[in-house]
């Protein structure tokens, strides 16, 4: 009988299964996620359960679905302020002194290169 290890069941953005696993788990060998192997897509959480019950030993345990789609409804985008506040500076030819530094203040924080790619 195998011994516990890393083993869960995702789902992407697409709506595909994915099981996220270590395959081996006997003596010394890595039970921890750096050793896991991702299997699938499988249509659904039972489908991927019964992909892993067919081909590994006992986990000890039913496999975990791990929830990674989490609302955010609270935050705003950081690019979307900065957009906002370059269509306000805009408007003022001679410049806006602190919105300007405030403006310096959000890029710095958010890192130069993301918004960069943000901007394409």
């Amino acid at each position: 009988m195998s011994e516990p290890r890393h083993a869960m069941i995702f789902e992407c953005d697409e709506g595909d299964v994915w099981l996220n696993m270590v395959p081996a788990a006997e003596g010394d060998d890595d039970r921890s996620p750096a050793a896991s192997k991702t299997y699938g897509p499988f249509g659904g959480v039972e489908e991927a359960r019964s992909f892993a019950d067919d081909n590994f030993q006992n986990t000890g345990f039913v496999i975990p679905v791990y929830a990674m789609h989490q609302e955010v409804a609270d935050r705003i985008c950081m690019h979307y302020v900065i957009d906002r506040i370059e269509d306000i500076m805009g408007n003022y030819a001679g410049g806006c002194g602190l919105l300007d530094d405030f403006k310096r203040e959000l890029i710095y924080n958010l890192g130069v290169n993301q918004r960069s790619r943000n901007n394409g």
